[in-house]
């Protein structure tokens, strides 16, 4: 049976680099990545793969691999959950993998799953760069420049409402940590067309709600109060609150407080946390089902999604 192993054993060499010799990877020498292509060629090793994925889909029972950046955020765990009820519907099945934002895993994992006969296609909830074309894997991913399908927040409808409701001259913050530079691009975006109003940024080495608490102390050490602060996830927004709130400040008359992803408690606490939400339900059914027809069709045809965003007006 032609498998990565035989190759590997064949060529003398690793099965990471028979691997990536087989993806085209560009750190693997020319001259041995034909020396591996060669020898896979003469094992059958492509002619067996086909045919393995040729009888997989004609069952049009899929597999599909999505790569997580981490299990932590509920913000990656509701799109996982949106994803495997709507492959459900197809009688296919989510394979989940995380891989704690590590590029170098990230890379090995596309390889792995394209290499895996048992997987159809993937999902990567992230932004790949340097992404990898396979002809015969369709991929999805977050914010993708390249010839694959992917899907973008559209924040701007939500953070436009926000800048609309300040006046000239007010300040307004946003709260990003290392893992949040989508919402800080989208931010800077609406914001030029706001000259008058004084934006700024505010970074926290820490996550979640530990990243709000450290705000609001640089905040009131600073003595500082913005008219409004925007906080990239609703937990850092949750953490903002509260530490604002123990140093006397009141919410939201003297600073209002906007989170980002309406995650479920958020309608909950401080009597509601205003918040922008995005609609990613609106997109995963149209998104799974032209994933299923690529798949049926044996095509990698690329499809971009934007998912939507409104401002949730609560108490904050």
């Amino acid at each position: 049976m032609p498998t990565l192993k035989k190759i590997a054993d064949v060529a003398g060499c690793s099965m990471s680099t028979v691997s990536r010799a087989l993806n085209n990877c560009l750190d693997v020498s020319e001259k041995t990545r034909e020396r591996i292509l060669q020898i896979a060629k003469e094992l059958g090793y492509f002619q067996r793969k086909k045919h393995i994925k040729r009888e997989n889909r004609k069952k049009n029972e899929f597999n599909i691999a999505i790569l997580c950046p981490e299990l932590e955020s509920i913000y990656y765990s509701r799109m996982i959950i949106d994803i495997s009820r709507e492959l459900s519907r197809y009688d296919s099945e989510a394979i989940i993998h995380n891989y704690s934002f590590d590029n170098d895993k990230l890379r090995e994992l596309l390889d792995a799953c394209h290499n895996d006969n048992n997987t159809d296609a993937i999902i990567c909830l992230d932004t790949i760069a340097n992404i990898p074309l396979f002809d015969d894997m369709p991929i999805i991913c977050f914010r993708s420049e390249s010839p694959c399908s992917s899907f973008f927040y559209d924040i701007s409808a939500g953070m436009n409402d926000v800048f609309k409701s300040l006046n000239e001259n007010d300040t307004i913050y946003i709260v990003c940590e290392d893992k949040s530079v989508s919402q800080e691009i989208e931010f800077l975006k609406v914001a030029r067309n706001y000259s008058s109003i004084n934006s700024k940024r505010f970074f926290s080495s820490k996550r979640f709600e530990s990243a709000g608490c450290e705000a609001g102390e640089y905040f009131i050490k600073n003595d500082i109060l913005p008219k409004a602060i925007i906080c990239a996830y609703d937990e850092i927004a949750l953490g903002l609150i509260e530490t604002l709130k123990n140093n006397g400040i009141k919410i939201p008359e003297q600073v209002s407080v906007i989170g980002i992803n309406d995650i479920p408690t958020a309608k909950y606490c401080f009597g509601g946390l205003t918040t922008i939400a995005y609609d990613f339900k609106s997109v995963v059914s149209k998104m799974i089902r032209d994933l299923i027809d690529n798949l049926k069709a044996s095509q990698c045809k690329a499809y971009n999604y934007i998912v939507p965003s409104r401002l949730i007006k609560r108490n904050t």
